[in-house]
């Protein structure tokens, strides 16, 4: 077969149309990609900080929990920022006292860290400390008269407390608390706390354990008493049958002295209470009426209030919680 002139004339000039043809759609193909926007995020999140390499024997005790990190990237990356992202300074050689150190960022890879807010930042590491200390015992509605001839027992008997040289240093007393139920020699888990001269929670202390069990007799001492209050209403005031609630604080007292006369006593009664007909909720303060040879140690007087029902219910009688 013969070819005809037209096809096979100036083929190398062909051919390279061709290739240019071909260069020009690649450059034009790219140029519209380049072109197109690619979604981004540009975001501050706040990240907790790590400090990293604290000698041994130190803590610290003053330094940011958290910083703030601008960072920005491919939107498709932006849910997993949040969870990978890390900050941390490294204390490596420092020892007790104040120091102002770098904040170092990692992200995810393709994401971009545009800077740490604040990259630097201070902190202060003191000396660690550990220390053995005695159990105190404090039972909740219990007043300290009576509790110092309480039967309590605390086990263990020691704990052991650790963190910054001053705060261990600061901490008095280790005091279990505990609440008291009814009935002799109960048995509580009671949590325990450190304080100081005056009586204040010292903060940043470790304790092992957190907790110790406590029994208790809180009818262990013939010279006191926990009873309860029970209001005396004067017959002047509204009668008793038209309150429906009565209620009195505190409603139990501790009571001490003789015990011949401790053991008789059941209740301990108030003064008459006189309440307004005309505002009967206001709260009235009225004096114990304690039996002669007995003593109120925590307090002499007690608040009653009342609320009266509407005329047709002054049948019912009052509730006493």
């Amino acid at each position: 077969m013969r070819i005809a002139p037209s096809i096979t004339r100036d083929i190398p000039l062909k051919l390279i149309a061709v290739v240019l043809a071909l260069a020009i759609w690649i450059i034009a193909t790219g140029e519209k990609e380049r072109s197109t926007p690619v979604p981004k995020f540009d975001m501050v999140l706040e990240t907790s900080l790590d400090l990293r390499n604290v000698g041994r024997d130190l803590v610290v005790t003053d330094a940011p929990a958290t910083v703030s990190i601008h960072a920005r990237g491919p939107k498709e990356l932006q849910n997993s920022v949040a969870g990978s992202t890390m900050a941390y300074a490294d204390l490596a050689g420092r020892g007790p006292g104040q120091h102002v150190v770098t904040v170092e960022a990692i992200l995810p890879a393709g994401v971009e860290l545009v800077r740490v807010e604040d990259s630097r930042i201070p902190v202060t590491i003191e000396r660690r400390k550990t220390a053995q200390y005695p159990v105190e015992v404090g039972v909740l509605g219990v007043g300290a008269s009576p509790l110092s001839s309480l039967n309590v027992e605390a086990t263990p008997r020691e704990v052991t407390v650790d963190g910054p040289e001053r705060a261990v240093a600061k901490a008095r007393r280790i005091v279990a608390v505990a609440s008291p139920g009814v009935g002799q020699g109960e048995t509580v888990v009671a949590p325990v706390v450190p304080l100081d001269d005056h009586g204040e929670i010292v903060a940043g202390l470790l304790i092992y354990p957190r907790t110790v069990t406590v029994r208790l007799d809180v009818e262990a001492d013939p010279y006191s008493r926990r009873l309860p209050v029970r209001p005396v209403f004067s017959p002047e005031g509204p009668p008793a049958s038209s309150f429906t609630r009565v209620s009195v604080v505190p409603d139990h007292v501790i009571v001490c002295g003789d015990p011949g006369v401790l053991a008789e006593v059941r209740e301990i009664l108030t003064a008459p209470v006189r309440v307004d007909a005309e505002n009967p909720g206001k709260p009235v303060s009225v004096s114990l009426d304690v039996p002669a040879g007995l003593i109120c140690p925590e307090t002499e007087q007690v608040r009653v209030e009342v609320q009266m029902a509407p005329k047709e219910e002054s049948s019912a009688g009052p509730s006493v919680p």
